[in-house]
């Protein structure tokens, strides 16, 4: 009787490129590396393969990825942190500053948004709403409001 062997097995790891913010994502086996416009890996390899991905996803005709946004707290270059993405924003953290800068710029978005809010609750149909000029006594009502349901026996939890 002969045995045979089957010939070994070999897979073909086909790299994925997608563009996320300004860099290149080169998902490449169970590995995942970003390239940036100026031809460098985060892996720190100066000959990493995914480097020439990239190059070959842009010859096939690929999105360019734009250029990198400067921060604006220093103007210095920002990379992407993904740890700070949430669903509305993405993440980067500031090559000079650190993600300090990413959270002071966020501070200030949120401190303007606050600055033209113009109600505390807006109005709506039989309901004049309350002015942010008002939110102390919106309080004040608030609390007058708990009290006399209290005194009237009223418990939401009940």
């Amino acid at each position: 009787m002969t045995t045979t062997h089957a010939p070994p097995l070999t897979f073909v790891v086909t790299p994925k490129v997608l563009l996320e913010g300004s860099h290149y994502v080169v998902l490449y086996g169970d590995t995942e590396h970003l390239v940036g416009k100026d031809r460098k890996c985060n892996c720190g390899s100066p000959s990493c393969p995914c480097v020439g991905f990239v190059e070959d996803y842009l010859r096939r005709g690929g999105r360019r990825a734009p250029d990198p946004v400067a921060c604006p707290v220093c103007g210095g270059e920002t990379v992407r942190d993904r740890s700070l993405s949430t669903a509305r924003t993405t993440g980067w953290s500031c090559v000079k500053g650190g993600r300090s800068h990413f959270f002071l710029a966020r501070g200030r978005l949120i401190a303007e948004g606050w600055k033209k809010r113009k109600w505390v609750f807006p109005p709506g149909p039989g309901y004049a709403g309350v002015p942010i000029t008002s939110a102390g006594a919106a309080r004040r009502i608030s609390e007058e409001s708990h009290a006399r349901w209290a005194a009237e026996g009223y418990n939401p939890a009940a």
